[in-house]
């Protein structure tokens, strides 16, 4: 069976910055909208996925596992509906490696409705980048990005 201990230690392989560091150990700190603050990896990947872009608005990237718990009891035992289905430590979010980016109309204001094109420009720089997009899984997150290939989370 595989700890949770034995799990976050296979997030070691990624960088996390130092200031990014200072952010999860702050108990002010709750969620960033920094890249700077997220992994090396995920900073040169959005750096790609920035080219391609339409304009939008990074609005989520690093997370502490607390805010993460605050997330996670909405539609729960917090008012509101349900936004995610991972528990703190359980979020790409909580690692560095993940970011929710929302495109903007001409106006500058955000772009919620899946019907819209620009979320097929998304996709595509996600694509360009070789970053998943949380718009083609299952139960759909269009707003989430992150790197490919990460580690599974155990069960």
């Amino acid at each position: 069976m595989t700890t949770y201990a034995d799990f976050s230690s296979k997030f070691n392989l990624y960088t996390l910055p130092l200031e990014g560091q200072k952010f999860l150990s702050n108990p002010a700190a709750t969620e960033s909208r920094s890249i700077a603050l997220c992994t090396l990896e995920l900073q040169a990947a959005y750096a790609n996925f920035y080219k391609y872009a339409p304009k939008h608005k990074v609005i989520s990237t690093l997370r502490t596992r607390q805010f993460q718990a605050t997330v996670y009891a909405k539609g729960r035992t917090a008012p509101g509906d349900i936004v995610t289905k991972a528990r703190p430590g359980y979020s790409y979010h909580n690692y560095g490696v993940a970011f929710d980016a929302v495109p903007l109309d001409e106006n500058g204001l955000l772009i919620w409705s899946k019907k819209h094109k620009a979320w097929q420009e998304m996709r595509y720089a996600a694509h360009q980048a070789d970053l998943e997009w949380g718009g083609l899984w299952q139960l759909q997150d269009f707003p989430h990005f992150q790197l490919r290939n990460l580690p599974k989370f155990p069960k």
